[in-house]
């Protein structure tokens, strides 16, 4: 390593540490034992220098190359996590997709080979199998997809009931209710009947989850691997994660082969493909509040959920019928109060802390009845939400008449409970993951604006925050070491927390060759490289950077594939587009970008932006960048401020205030 920065290659120790902190996370490593890993070998690689230092300082003319390098190891640490942080998301992304694609049938067949094939290119398996119960000690016909023969198919169905993952229904009480894991079947006794096959057809390791819905064993997954695998927790934790759709998905299609025609079917999967229309928390919750009072034939629903970390309930959505029913609901939640939706207090509070169901027929023959409700309850059918073991919250269901639910209305309750709570869950879960991009998103943004001698600098920006509509785009501005101001505005392709880690990588390697050498082709080139390594195949940052010298006026630029800037003189009025130089950073290896150079006169004006300015709708129809330019037009000569603000609104106006994407402007003038 001391060898490398002698000699002017520490290039090759920066991708080196990438490279060790990438296999890291291959090895399954916990956050913490990455962190840990890299803090000790930043610790060890400074000893090393500082011991070398009075000799390196007769060789190396600065000390930078050093300090960048320390800074360097320090972002590994940030690019773990949020590396971390992005595996999450796409699990999480790729499960939820996977419960869309099942929701879209009821033949069980169908459903086992649509789960089938997507696993297996979830995970990369050689291949899956699917095998549903067993009935009278006989396996059922099981499905598979991957590089196995039809024989395989057989055996892979005995090995479940071997490993007391398929057992008959009669003998509920062999059920394994717990993944397994073969992490190398040459070494496996379990499997020594099958073994020979199993290496024959290339199978080394193996994982089975047993697939449970609703406290009923459904059947079993079977992921087979060609090479011997660890199988780290986050692993399986993504196929219980896969098991938990499949699972629900293969038990409605199994109800509805038993009893075709029932409304409750009927209604799971109405509700299914309306639960999984949108990830919105808020949405979710109201098209269950509406849909229950619609499949029951109730008056009105209420739904609670805690408050946080703290005792009490909220609530969280309701509905009611148009009238009477709205009168009745509002004086039952007066009455009730949020003193009485304590956990463990109430019918509420005890149905949330218990976890359990209740139904009361006749409300006025209840014990533990409130008498400020007589007459505004007649039955009353309280069911949690659950997903994970987890208390998501509590719906109630109730009617003015008594004896209004009979047992067939509790059994499609139940069951949609059951898909409305894993939809809870995952629209939880998703607006976390949001929060954690839109907050890391705007981490990576300036604090405050350059003050550049000569120049007025302003900005607008504004990220789309609907569903996963969280973009990459961002921007930069700083002062170089010889008094020039670096310049840079960019945009990561994709959506979600994975555009905002990307956003860090883009952000933080351009400073750091930006530091070094501050040339615009220079930058990019090196970038390109950096990130052409790092960034898969259908990934891409555009950018545009330049260097300004706020002495002489010169901006010497460089852009890649990014959208072009309008430059409006005030010599001739004219407003020119800057040239794109190259392609996205990250799409081509070993890519050249040429230097461009413009001049600032007193007056004239660089305008700045992504393409969320230019791709915003209008009844369909984009904006473009005629469109924009026209908007830029119209508040030429006035202050960076308020051509930035005015071009701004007026985009904003164009989409209706609705973004799909974020918007980025920069102006940057000189001074009259």
């Amino acid at each position: 390593m001391i060898l490398a920065l002698n000699t002017g290659q520490g290039d090759i120790v920066k991708e080196y540490m990438h490279a060790l902190a990438s296999d890291y996370m291959r090895k399954g490593m916990t956050l913490g034992d990455i962190e840990q890993a890299l803090h000790d070998f930043r610790t060890a690689v400074m000893s090393i220098i500082c011991q070398h230092l009075p000799t390196l300082q007769q060789q190396i003319e600065s000390l930078e190359t050093i300090y960048n390098l320390h800074d360097h190891i320090a972002l590994i640490v940030s690019d773990a996590y949020q590396l971390l942080q992005q595996e999450q998301q796409q699990r999480f992304v790729a499960a939820y997709n996977l419960g869309v694609s099942l929701s879209k049938s009821l033949d069980l067949l169908t459903v086992m080979r649509t789960a089938a094939d997507q696993v297996k290119d979830k995970i990369g398996a050689h291949f899956v199998a699917i095998v549903p119960a067993a009935v009278n000690g006989e396996p059922s016909a099981a499905v598979f997809t991957g590089d196995a023969g039809p024989d395989v198919c057989m055996h892979v169905a005995q090995i479940c009931l071997a490993l007391g993952c398929g057992p008959d229904t009669d003998k509920s009480e062999s059920i394994s209710a717990v993944s397994y894991k073969i992490t190398d079947i040459s070494k496996s006794r379990e499997l020594l009947p099958w073994m020979s096959m199993l290496l024959s057809h290339g199978c080394l390791s193996m994982a089975g989850i047993p697939l449970w819905d609703k406290g009923k064993f459904i059947g079993c997954l079977l992921c087979c691997f060609n090479e011997p695998r660890s199988f780290p927790d986050y692993e399986i934790d993504f196929l219980l994660a896969l098991s938990s759709h499949i699972a629900m998905s293969m038990h409605n299609a199994m109800l509805y082969e038993e009893a075709k025609g029932k409304r409750e079917l009927s209604v799971l999967l109405e509700a299914s493909k309306l639960f999984t229309a949108t990830l919105e928390l808020s949405k979710v919750l109201n098209y269950f509040a509406k849909f229950a009072v619609k499949a029951v034939d109730a008056d009105f629903s209420f739904i609670f959920m805690p408050v946080g970390t703290e005792l009490g309930l909220h609530v969280a959505a309701t509905y009611a019928h148009p009238g009477h029913a709205r009168i009745l609901l509002e004086k039952l939640l007066s009455v009730w109060g949020q003193a009485s939706l304590q956990k463990g207090r109430s019918i509420i509070g005890v149905a949330y802390e218990r976890g359990k169901s209740l139904f009361i027929p006749q409300y006025s023959k209840y014990p533990a009845r409130i008498r400020e409700l007589e007459g505004v309850i007649g039955s009353l059918f309280v069911c949690p939400l659950k997903s994970r073991g987890r208390m998501l919250g509590v719906l109630g269901l109730a009617s003015a008449k008594e004896s209004a639910f009979n047992e067939e209305h509790l059994a499609t309750v139940y069951g949609l409970a059951n898909q409305a709570a894993v939809a809870v869950d995952n629209a939880e879960l998703f607006e976390r993951q949001r929060n954690i991009a839109n907050t890391l998103q705007k981490s990576f943004l300036p604090s405050y604006a350059p003050d550049i001698p000569g120049f007025e600098f302003a900005v607008r920006y504004k990220a789309a925050l609907q569903e996963s509509d969280v973009g990459g785009d961002f921007y930069d501005a700083f002062r170089l070491r010889d008094g020039r101001f670096a310049i840079l505005v960019a945009d990561v392709s994709g959506k979600g927390l994975s555009a905002a880690v990307h956003t860090a990588m883009g952000k933080y390697i351009i400073r750091a060759y930006a530091a070094e050498n501050p040339l615009p082709s220079n930058v990019l080139e090196r970038a390109n490289r950096a990130l052409e390594q790092y960034l898969s195949e259908e990934l891409f940052i555009t950018a545009f950077y330049g260097v300004l010298d706020p002495k002489n006026g010169l901006l010497a630029y460089a852009s890649a594939g990014h959208e072009p800037p309008m430059f409006y003189s005030s010599a001739d009025g004219s407003v020119t587009s800057l040239d794109v130089t190259g392609p996205g950073l990250g799409s081509i290896a070993g890519m050249e970008y040429g230097d461009r150079e413009i001049a600032f006169n007193p007056g004239d004006t660089l305008f700045m932006y992504t393409d969320g300015a230019t791709d915003i709708r209008q009844n369909h129809e984009m904006l473009g960048w005629e469109g924009l330019c026209n908007l830029y037009k119209g508040a030429l000569g006035k202050p960076a401020e308020d051509v930035a603000e005015y071009v701004f609104q007026e985009v904003l106006k164009y989409g209706g205030q609705h973004l799909s994407d974020d918007i980025a402007i920069i102006v940057l003038k000189r001074s009259l």
